[in-house]
């Protein structure tokens, strides 16, 4: 269960609850108003039982946190009542995503891990380093793949040498 109250001297009120390792936890609300604050421990506390449950939140919770503000979202963060997104976690750019890639592909042959090196190579020379994962759409990948199959296809040592297929 989880309780809504007035703090003294403030305007709002803290959404208090114990968490799953009965830790005493409060989420501060601000200018929240009073109906406002009981939406919230409502909602703290439908997150509480589907962790407990280990399941997914409710239709209604789900929808709620999809419509709560980034403020809101990094309290509930803070407190561990949801799981961090990619959106939480800032956006992901080509370069360091790629690196984590190549670095954690274990599986594969020597030979293999250079061409992946390759690719990258290739990636980061067309795209930048700095290029942000979801702005790549399927036209620059369109792009990338005729820009492999004619400018960087020279042979050069430098420049990166891969067919098509």
């Amino acid at each position: 269960m989880a309780s809504v109250r007035k703090e003294p001297g403030k305007n709002g009120f803290k959404v208090w609850f114990y968490d799953l390792n009965k830790r005493k936890r409060a989420i501060w609300l601000g200018g929240f108003s009073k109906r406002q604050a009981d939406t919230v421990k409502g909602h703290v506390e439908h997150l509480l039982a589907a962790k407990a449950a280990g399941v997914a939140a409710d239709v209604n919770t789900a929808r709620w946190l999809g419509k709560i503000s980034s403020e809101l979202r990094s309290k509930l963060l803070k407190v561990e009542l949801i799981e961090p997104t990619a959106d939480d976690r800032g956006p992901v750019t080509l370069g360091p995503f790629l690196a984590d890639y190549v670095a954690h592909r274990k599986d594969v042959k020597a030979s293999t891990q250079l061409c992946y090196r390759r690719a990258v190579t290739c990636l980061i020379e067309f795209f930048g380093a700095d290029r942000r994962l979801d702005a790549i759409t399927a036209g620059d990948a369109e792009r990338w793949r005729i820009w492999l199959a004619t400018e960087s296809n020279q042979r050069e040592k430098d420049r990166c040498g891969l067919a098509a297929r």
